[in-house]
């Protein structure tokens, strides 16, 4: 029997290219505040406007199409994806956990953090497996 496998909607191969640039701006443009060419002091939500755009770049990364899209890479990537999706909500189980019992003193975690560190789970997880695969 022949497994049916459904198309995952993914966006193009180029929008990776486009999550890339945003990357690039956003990385030159924390090197400018940081040597201190421009501060920034006129935009005065220069810190939410750089978690909007990362958080945004990585996710066209992390949803177009690889150059050679098929059914293997297309299970790996759901695959990968739901497994992301545990660690998810397991890093919030396990910390809310330990704050009951008052096992670990731990500050709460935004949800800017946690998907940063489900997006950073998902990049090297799938590093792994492109390099596993070759």
């Amino acid at each position: 029997m022949k497994k049916k496998y459904r198309q995952l909607n993914l966006l193009p191969f180029y929008f990776r290219n486009i999550g890339l640039g945003l990357l690039c701006l956003l990385l030159m443009s924390v090197l400018i505040k940081i040597t201190g060419w421009s501060d920034f002091n006129f935009l005065p939500h220069y810190k939410l406007l750089f978690e909007i755009v990362l958080l945004f770049s990585l996710l066209i990364i992390a949803i177009s199409k690889g150059r050679i899209e098929d059914e293997l890479t297309l299970e790996i990537r759901t695959r990968i994806f739901a497994m992301v999706f545990l660690y998810g909500a397991g890093l919030v189980l396990i910390r809310k956990i330990c704050q009951f019992f008052k096992i670990w003193e731990i500050e709460e975690m935004g949800a800017f953090q946690l998907i940063l560190s489900m997006f950073v789970v998902y990049f090297i997880m799938s590093w792994f497996v492109k390099k596993r695969m070759k």
